[in-house]
């Protein structure tokens, strides 16, 4: 019998002691170890002791800010392959800042989105991969019926080495997913037919289906169908897309198919 592996530990790092405990109880229902920090300096201390697999911080904090503690943790060689992400309630430009920092992805300060779940499951699994980096040869199937919506993914995939093909409705769907499945379907929520939550439980119940790595476009009207969705998918894409956050988010995905690090390439 295989041992018994021991939970995931994610160092959660946030001056504020309400979202301290808020995020600890969301991150414990998701069945991980929780170690809270009050400050990026106390967090420095705990990484000297034992690497987590994750790292959730803030950005605004007394003395050093949470772009600050990534360029440290991803500067030094013991630490750089915990995967970091920033949370955080501010906006776009603090998403590029952190990436631009070395953070692995940024996730939004919505405790009670049941997005904040999906990322967090991605971060983890992630977490599982140390070193990973993005499958070179990988293959992409998009499915929505609305021209421009595959038109600016064609745009926003373009640099990328990855192949990709297109359903423009069900039919073109269920044709493409039987000659071969991807290794990522980006479903679009507004694609006609079965209500989103029916046409994922179909895809699941079908051949392979049940492994597919799905990432679903959502408008913000559509946000409220992530509750009962996000155990199902992988991750989410907001519309209007934009072409640096789509990239971002099949990057992640890709890394869980991709190599480590130190054979890639």
């Amino acid at each position: 019998m295989a041992p018994e592996r021991s939970p995931q530990r994610v160092l959660l790092v946030d001056d504020e002691p309400c979202i301290r405990a808020l995020q600890s109880a969301r991150l414990r229902h998701l069945g991980v170890d929780v170690e809270p920090c009050a400050s990026a300096l106390e967090a420095l201390e705990t990484l000297d002791a034992e690497p987590p697999d994750l790292i959730l911080s803030d950005i605004v904090m007394p003395k050093l800010d949470g772009l600050e503690f990534c360029r440290r943790v991803k500067g030094n060689p013991a630490t750089r392959q915990v995967v970091f992400a920033i949370c955080s309630a501010l906006g776009r430009d603090v998403r590029e800042r952190s990436l631009e920092a070395g953070a692995d992805d940024f996730v939004p300060k919505s405790i009670d989105n049941p997005a904040f779940d999906i990322r967090l499951r991605l971060l983890l699994n992630l977490a599982s991969r140390p070193g990973a980096v993005p499958a070179a040869q990988a293959r992409i199937l998009v499915a929505s019926a609305d021209a421009f919506v595959r038109s600016q993914i064609a745009s926003h995939l373009a640099p990328e080495p990855w192949e990709k093909s297109w359903a423009a409705d069900p039919g073109d769907l269920k044709d493409a997913l039987q000659a071969g499945p991807p290794d990522l379907l980006i479903l679009d929520l507004a694609l006609p037919g079965l209500c989103p939550e029916e046409r994922i439980r179909e895809l699941r119940a079908s051949p392979r289906g049940d492994t597919l790595p799905i990432l679903v476009l959502v408008s913000r009207e559509q946000m409220p169908l992530l509750d009962a969705l996000g155990p199902q998918i992988q991750d989410y894409l907001p519309k209007p897309l934009n072409a640096a956050e789509t990239r971002h988010r099949v990057g992640l995905l890709f890394r869980l198919l991709g190599l480590p690090a130190s054979t890639a390439g």
